[in-house]
């Protein structure tokens, strides 16, 4: 099959997953007070805004949520599919283009020894510059010589 009818098909199965929940349910035993265990009781459990928030859920309902939960994962499945197929239809596309132009594209990797920094220039690898362009003072505030950091590995192989 092409990618794009592959593309389709993963965009249709993403409109059939309705309804959709977030979080997780699970099933709770207690301990009876005459020995053995009662229940389940069921608590539906989601994160929110940073928070672990869980309700009681009345065994009626357990169906339609459970069929929810497994709907918003298989939903994200199908999205993580989507894009990877987009992704190499997108590569595809290009290669197509490329070659009528007669420019071949290879993937390499960067080199490990240099990198293109964001201010244009190479750095090496081994030194990290602090955030904001300042340089560290030590714990004790005295200045530390010109041109070295706390950061700078170069010396050692370990910070200072």
């Amino acid at each position: 099959m092409d990618l794009e009818a592959e593309r389709r098909r993963v965009l249709e199965a993403m409109a059939r997953c309705e309804p959709m929940e977030y979080g997780s349910l699970k099933a709770e035993l207690r301990p009876a007070p005459g020995g053995g265990t009662t229940g389940p009781y069921y608590k539906h459990q989601v994160w929110e805004d940073g928070v672990n928030r869980s309700q009681r859920i009345r065994p009626d309902e357990v169906p339609a949520l459970e069929r929810a939960i497994v709907n918003r994962q298989r939903f994200e499945a199908l999205a993580q599919e989507y894009i990877a197929l987009t992704v190499q239809w997108t590569r595809q596309q290009e290669d197509e283009d490329t070659r009528k132009r007669g420019v071949v594209r290879h993937w390499r990797r960067p080199s490990p020894r240099r990198f293109q920094g964001s201010s244009g220039g190479t750095a090496d690898r081994r030194t990290v510059e602090p955030q904001g362009g300042r340089r560290p003072q030590s714990r004790a505030g005295g200045q530390r010589a010109a041109g070295t950091s706390k950061f700078d590995l170069t010396a050692g192989g370990s910070p200072r």
